[in-house]
């Protein structure tokens, strides 16, 4: 799955969770099929994981909640149109060193992130390298790297 159908999955998926979608994993999937979305189980989990969705389960049933316990997910700022998740919530630390910035993320997330600060940073770095977890920013100038640190750092937390 391509990174503009992964976002367009990930916002379908928010819109299932603000409108109090009820059902499993498998009925997840099976709706986000519906709507021209082949997913497995597996990637299911993933993306309910990145968009901070709670299960619950009661005499109803099993539903996916939002992370605040409502039928909704967090909208974060995000980049080019909104991934609709806040980085606060997927960003764990920002590191650096004297020639890179590492950001550690929840499982899964990096390819994300790594996207919404390459789109954002563009200019100032040479690039990312993403992982599962972890992401290696190449700063542009290594004498600015702890100004882009604490850049990254103010990025994610206003988004």
């Amino acid at each position: 799955m391509d990174a503009k159908t992964r976002r367009q999955m990930l916002a379908a998926l928010r819109s299932m969770l603000r409108h109090g979608f009820d059902g499993d994993q498998t009925a997840v999937a099976a709706r986000l099929g519906e709507l021209g979305y082949e997913v497995s189980q597996s990637t299911v989990s993933r993306a309910l994981h990145l968009v901070g969705a709670k299960r619950t389960t009661d005499k109803d049933g099993t539903r996916y909640e939002g992370p605040d316990g409502a039928s909704s997910v967090a909208e974060g700022v995000g980049v080019g149109g909104g991934f609709g998740v806040a980085l606060s919530v997927l960003v764990l630390k920002v590191d650096a060193n004297e020639s890179l910035v590492i950001v550690r993320t929840s499982p899964g997330s990096a390819p994300l992130v790594a996207s919404m600060i390459d789109a954002k940073f563009g200019t100032k770095i040479l690039g990312t390298l993403a992982g599962d977890d972890t992401i290696f920013v190449a700063p542009r100038s290594t004498r600015r790297i702890k100004a882009l640190r604490v850049a990254l750092s103010a990025f994610i937390e206003r988004s």
